[in-house]
């Protein structure tokens, strides 16, 4: 997932157009609706089987949710 949202198609959410980009391919889709939040999807199964990985998805939140606060910060100079 931090991947994906890394990857050179969304250019690190530097540009207004990378977030146009992002929307029409994650939301418009409704693919991330259609089973919920893919990452919290995912985060809720790893945790029903190994209780010890909360820190690590905590991590991976965080990183996740910085890649977006890191691009919105630099849209804004």
């Amino acid at each position: 997932m931090l991947g994906f949202h890394r990857s050179e198609r969304f250019a690190g959410f530097d540009a207004i157009e990378a977030y146009r980009e992002w929307v029409d391919f994650f939301v418009v889709s409704g693919r991330p609706f259609e089973n919920g939040c893919s990452l919290g999807s995912l985060a809720s199964e790893i945790v029903k089987t190994d209780l010890d990985v909360r820190d690590d998805l905590t991590r991976v939140f965080a990183e996740w949710r910085d890649i977006f606060r890191a691009g919105q910060g630099r849209l804004r100079l």
